[in-house]
C-alpha cells in the first residue's frame, strides 16, 4: 500500500497511525497539495489527501473511507471502530467532531499566517534542507518563485525531505 500525503495533515496522520497500529506495511509518498498539485490531482481530482493506493491499484480517498476499509480488512475483533449499532455511531460522531475541529483550526491558522507563514515555513524548510542536502536546498532556491494557491509563494516552502 502507498499512503499519499504529508504528515503535516492530521488526516494523513490518522491513517498512518492506524496502519502502524494494525502492523500493515505501507510506503509513503509525501506529496503536498500545494507543491505537488498536479501529481496529487492526477491521483485524486478533488486535490485532497490522504490517498491510499491499495496493492491491486484501487485508490481510496478521505480518511474516514480509508479507515473504514482498514477496519474491514483486519476484521471486527481488531477493528478500531465497532461494526454497527450505537457504539459505532458514537465512535463515528466523536471522529466527525474531532476531525471537524482539526479542519477548522488548520483553516484558521492558514488565514492567520497568510503569506508571512508560507514565507517563514519556506525559510525553515530551506534551512533544514541545506543542513541535510546542500545541493537540494540550492536547487530549491534557484527554482525561484512560482504560483501557489493563487498567490506568489516561495518554491522552497513546499519541498519534503524524502528519506
Amino acid at each position: 500500500m502507498i499512503l499519499v500525503g504529508q504528515y503535516d495533515s492530521p488526516f494523513v496522520r490518522r491513517v498512518a497511525v492506524s496502519l502502524h497500529h494494525y502492523h500493515m506495511p505501507f510506503t509513503r509518498k509525501p506529496l503536498s497539495v500545494f507543491g505537488d498539485k498536479k501529481e496529487v490531482q492526477a491521483i485524486n481530482p478533488l486535490l485532497r489527501v490522504p490517498i491510499l493506493i491499495l496493492e491491486n491499484g484501487e485508490t481510496l480517498i478521505d480518511s474516514n473511507a480509508i479507515l473504514d476499509h482498514l477496519d474491514h480488512v483486519v476484521g471486527n475483533a481488531r477493528a478500531l471502530t465497532p461494526p454497527n449499532g450505537p457504539e459505532r455511531r458514537k465512535v463515528l460522531q466523536i471522529c466527525a467532531v474531532s476531525t471537524g475541529i482539526s479542519d477548522k483550526v488548520d483553516d484558521g491558522l492558514r488565514r492567520l499566517r497568510g503569506d508571512q507563514g508560507r514565507q517563514a515555513s519556506s525559510r525553515r524548510q530551506n534551512s533544514l534542507l541545506s543542513r541535510r542536502h546542500p545541493s537540494a536546498a540550492e536547487q530549491s532556491r534557484d527554482e525561484g518563485r512560482r504560483e501557489v494557491d493563487g498567490r506568489a509563494g516561495l518554491a522552497g516552502g513546499h519541498h519534503q525531505i524524502r528519506q
